[in-house]
């Protein structure tokens, strides 16, 4: 299930669940698509992808990304990235 893996995190001396990059990403790309071809969004969802990605799970996000039909930005989201 999307945002199923939510990660426990102390912050501040606060106990926090937050989205893994994986479901930041997706999620991105879904309210990109949703909101018309947000830019902000979907930048968001490349920086994500950028940073995390030698940690990312790639099958998980895949799976993901066709069952929500958001593949074409993905797609674009995979070519504008800067991967170094």
């Amino acid at each position: 299930q999307l945002f199923s893996r939510k990660i426990l995190e102390d912050i501040l001396g606060i106990d926090a669940f937050i989205t893994t990059a994986e479901d930041t990403i997706i999620s991105k790309l879904l309210w990109a698509k949703k909101s018309g071809g947000s830019e902000k969004q979907f930048l968001d969802a490349i920086r994500v992808y950028e940073v995390n990605y030698n940690y990312l799970d790639f099958k998980y996000i895949e799976t993901w990304i066709n069952k929500l039909d958001i593949s074409n930005l993905y797609t674009k989201l995979k070519e504008k990235a800067s991967i170094i």
